[in-house]
């Protein structure tokens, strides 16, 4: 029996775009039934050759490298699944095509934002959302998903770069790179352009942040604010910064409930957490004496810092 040549990367990566010698067409078989087909200029394409209900037809399932050698193994496993049960998979593939026609990148972000809603705080995704509408959605929302190319989406960073929103810029490729690939996964795009556009925006400055490396800068901090006599609440928050590592906004709204003076510990829900995990906050014996003075000021309202103008 003869033996089949199984293709590979290296062979396909040789044969593309590279004119086959008598410019004639050129199939290499994979097995399976796989095979690739090589026009006279080089493009190649996987397709896959059966018959059905007395009919032969040609499954052609897409273009390398778009597809890959992997996925169009897997792709002919599932068409033969779907043989098997009468469906064809060529009219199958031209169905979920035509979908893909009126699928545009508006719809494409809604539906990875829908998905994302168990993981992602409210506040985050207003925010992400917020900054694509504000900065794409001119130049792309009604776009056809599969009509935005990599030059396209460069064009339309680039007017938010102009605008000296670097980091801006960058942040928002990487979203877009998120939702092409959920895109593709949900067989509503088959490229994702963001892969061509790795080096292309404008290098973001690197700002390094003022720290305290000298132990006497720190104690003049720490002096002053034990010398502050402003509202007795904030300079309790003051205090309790450097004891307790947490950012800002987590010791801002901090509320009476979470604190467990039994363990010593402050619980920050999960809720408030970025990764949505609880997160224990242990409680120095100087952090456990600041709260109980705060106790006399605060402890019957809901937060620790309450405004200067509640009740």
């Amino acid at each position: 029996m003869k033996k089949v040549n199984q293709l590979s990367d290296i062979l396909l990566k040789s044969l593309r775009d590279k004119p086959t010698p008598d410019g004639k067409p050129k199939k290499y078989p994979d097995g399976n039934g796989l095979y690739a087909f090589i026009t006279p200029l080089g493009t190649i394409s996987f397709r896959f050759n059966f018959r059905l209900e007395s009919k032969y037809y040609t499954y052609v399932i897409g273009n390398y490298p778009v597809f890959t050698l992997k996925e169009a193994r897997e792709a002919v496993v599932k068409a033969k699944k779907d043989i098997v049960n009468g469906i064809n998979p060529s009219k199958k593939k031209n169905s979920t095509e035509q979908a893909v026609k009126t699928y545009t990148f508006s719809n494409a972000v809604d539906d990875y934002y829908n998905t994302k809603k168990e993981i992602l705080t409210p506040k985050y995704s207003t925010s992400i959302l917020g900054r694509i509408k504000y900065n794409l959605y001119n130049d792309l929302s009604e776009l056809n998903i599969t009509d935005i190319t990599s030059s396209l989406l460069l064009d339309t960073l680039k007017k938010v770069q102009s605008k000296g929103h670097h980091e801006t810029a960058h942040k928002l490729l990487r979203v877009c790179g998120q939702i092409f690939r959920f895109a593709i996964a949900s067989q509503k795009a088959t490229i994702d352009p963001t892969v061509n556009l790795r080096g292309a925006l404008t290098v973001v400055p690197t700002k390094h942040r003022a720290a305290l490396q000298d132990p006497q800068d720190l104690r003049r901090v720490l002096q002053a604010i034990d010398d502050y006599h402003g509202y007795t609440v904030v300079k309790a928050a003051l205090q309790l910064a450097p004891l307790l590592f947490v950012r800002p906004g987590e010791l801002r709204s901090a509320k009476w409930s979470e604190i467990d003076f039994e363990t010593k510990q402050w619980v920050i829900p999960a809720e408030k957490m970025k990764m949505k995990r609880k997160h224990f906050v242990p409680l120095a014996s100087q952090a456990v004496d600041i709260l109980k003075s705060l106790q006399h000021i605060s402890g019957d309202g809901e937060y620790l810092f309450p405004g200067p103008r509640t009740k």
